[in-house]
């Protein structure tokens, strides 16, 4: 045979070695509804964007819940995990609790890790065998619910902070100008 054909069956077969590992890491995805706030569960949910990612900020209490779960029967445990785009935070297990009335509250409540802004999360659920569910986001009909790390300063807000940053400049361009 030559070292041409051999090269080429072993990529082949690499590709679907490949190709068969990746469908077992990907999490289906789920009927569990996302909610997230910052004030309790069944609280007030925190702001979205328009994507429907749930905003957050590093180092605030977040009180996590998931409604809707038609995946495992009335009373399973469920496992609740938060996967980040972050090298350092690949897969956070943030809790477990009883899937009473087919719904989920992450104990205790979850402290948003420093993640740098514009980190993107995924929360997972499943029960004690078979595969992970990602959730869906409130009113989404196949959104995949997120947590999104944002540059926030909670006094100002984005506006405030831009127009700080803008003033800033203008104040430089001034003082530095030959």
């Amino acid at each position: 045979m030559k070292k041409s054909s051999l090269l080429k069956i072993t990529v082949c077969f690499i590709t679907i070695l490949s190709l068969i590992g990746m469908s077992s890491v990907y999490a289906k995805i789920g009927t569990g509804v996302l909610h997230v706030s910052d004030v309790g569960y069944g609280g007030a949910e925190i702001y979205q964007d328009s994507h429907g990612f749930f905003e957050v900020l590093p180092g605030v209490t977040y009180y996590i819940w998931i409604t809707g779960i038609t995946e495992f029967p009335d009373g399973t445990d469920i496992t609740v995990k938060i996967s980040c785009d972050d090298s350092k935070y690949p897969n956070l297990e943030v809790g477990t609790g009883a899937g009473g009335s087919l719904s989920v509250n992450v104990e205790p409540p979850y402290l948003m890790p420093d993640l740098p802004y514009s980190t993107t999360c995924t929360v997972h659920y499943k029960g004690s065998r078979g595969p992970d569910y990602l959730t869906i986001v409130p009113g989404g009909v196949s959104s995949v619910g997120h947590l999104h790390v944002i540059p926030e300063l909670p006094i100002i807000g984005t506006a405030g902070a831009l127009a700080a940053l803008l003033t800033a400049f203008v104040v430089a361009k001034r003082k530095f100008a030959v």
